[in-house]
């Protein structure tokens, strides 16, 4: 995670990196350089453009907030990684509710069949199943995702100068939120897929396609509010 935050001076653009320790560094507004860390800076105006490389399949956002004392808010959230150079514009980045800047990088659960299962819906196994699974939405009821998955194995047919054979089925999946199957069932049809999907639900859970694989995003709970300690003895 890299932090970046300025102070509005006369030619003078501020910029601290906050890692495993805090680095501060002063800049000219002639000379901005790349933080360690991730986050790239470019000034135009009174805009900042946040630029970042990205790793497939991650999910990034970048937020801001005035000072550290207050919460992180997204400037931009959900974006998925596929190996290129993502950028973020920031306008009015100089206001006084901007002061820091930083980036959060989620790293998704893929979402598939345990090969037991994937077994039992295409009855072959020759050296293992290949999947490919892509999500489709959110179950109305339970809220939990559902999607469909591919699965594949070619076997031997044991003949000299005989041809494989390849063994292949549909299924109906649902997942959990931890990633696991809920449920399964073999599709007598191929189902038409969308392998750039994504949906949000309303509590930021976010599912996606990328390729032939899908993925799962639970953001971390933030931290409780109006937190107070009392002392009794030597414990609070």
């Amino acid at each position: 995670m890299s932090v970046i935050t300025h102070t509005r001076l006369p030619a003078v653009l501020a910029i601290a990196l906050l890692l495993h320790a805090s680095l501060a560094a002063s800049l000219s507004r002639a000379a901005l350089a790349i933080p360690p860390g991730g986050l790239a800076v470019t000034e135009s105006g009174n805009d900042l453009v946040l630029s970042f490389a990205t790793t497939s399949p991650d999910l990034y956002a970048v937020q801001a907030c005035p000072d550290l004392l207050h919460p992180w808010t997204n400037l931009q959230s959900g974006i998925q990684g596929d190996g290129t150079v993502k950028a973020v514009t920031v306008t009015n980045a100089f206001s006084a509710d901007r002061g820091f800047y930083r980036l959060l990088i989620q790293r998704p659960a893929g979402l598939l069949l345990p090969q037991s299962m994937a077994f039992t819906i295409l009855g072959h196994w020759c050296g293992g199943i290949q999947e490919k699974a892509y999500v489709t939405g959110f179950d109305p009821a339970s809220g939990y995702p559902n999607g469909e998955v591919h699965l594949s194995t070619t076997c031997s047919s044991g003949g000299r100068g005989s041809r494989p054979v390849t063994f292949t089925a549909w299924a109906a999946v649902t997942w959990d939120l931890a990633g696991s199957v809920v449920s399964s069932a073999t599709l007598s049809n191929a189902p038409t897929t969308n392998p750039t999907f994504t949906a949000t639900d309303p509590y930021g859970d976010v599912i996606y396609n990328a390729g032939a694989a899908a993925y799962l995003v639970v953001p971390t709970p933030a931290a409780p509010n109006g937190v107070t300690a009392v002392q009794s003895g030597d414990q609070f």
